[in-house]
């Protein structure tokens, strides 16, 4: 739905019956991440009959069920996901909004979920937590991680458990929750996530 701040005004969509779990607004269009087809569709606010599927992960290769979470940056959207029931293993998924070109990168961290994602500089920084998909038991062996995935080069350039960094970590981290760029990021190279109550930088 869309709501006008100034005139109150709904607009419902009702043709669209996908449940949208994250959704991006980029050059004047909207972009939403999708349960149960685990799919990115780009929305036509004017003709809902005209709304394009860019990319669906939800088939025998995959087996995801949720783009969690969705960014768009340097004519890309940027994805994370969520594998079905009782399944292991998240994806990173990239679509070039100028060719439609697609990336997928299948257990980008092995058997953990894509939590969260950012962009700076030609490098996607994500984070994952160790849930499965729904009804997967928890996997007590795992520990969250972040990850730092190269776009040019198609390749994960970094992958770090946080209990080496942070102190006070001791036991398995369960998700590494959000994660973006500093204001100042050309300046100081930074980073912010977040773990359990505690805000890191890096």
């Amino acid at each position: 739905a869309i709501y006008n701040t100034e005139t109150g005004e709904v607009k419902h969509f009702t043709s669209f019956s996908a449940q949208t779990d994250a959704m991006v607004w980029y050059k004047d269009v909207l972009y939403t991440g999708n349960y149960t087809a685990g799919c990115i569709t780009r929305i036509n606010l004017e003709d809902e009959a005209k709304n394009q599927v860019l990319l669906t992960l939800n088939d025998d290769i995959y087996d995801q069920a949720r783009i969690h979470t969705l960014i768009a940056e340097d004519d890309m959207l940027i994805a994370g996901s969520t594998p079905d029931k009782f399944k292991y293993g998240g994806c990173l998924a990239i679509v070039d909004l100028n060719t439609l070109e697609r990336t997928v990168v299948p257990n980008i961290v092995q058997e953990q979920t894509v939590n969260c994602v950012a962009y700076h500089d030609g490098l996607v920084y994500g984070t994952t937590s160790i849930h499965g998909g729904t009804g997967a038991p928890l996997r007590t062996d795992l520990s969250a991680k972040l990850f730092i995935y190269d776009v040019e080069k198609k390749e994960k350039v970094g992958e770090f458990d946080l209990r080496n960094y942070l102190e006070g970590f001791t036991k398995n981290i369960g998700i590494v929750y959000g994660i973006a760029p500093d204001p100042n990021v050309e300046e100081n190279g930074k980073f912010w996530g977040m773990v359990s109550e505690t805000l890191f930088s890096f």
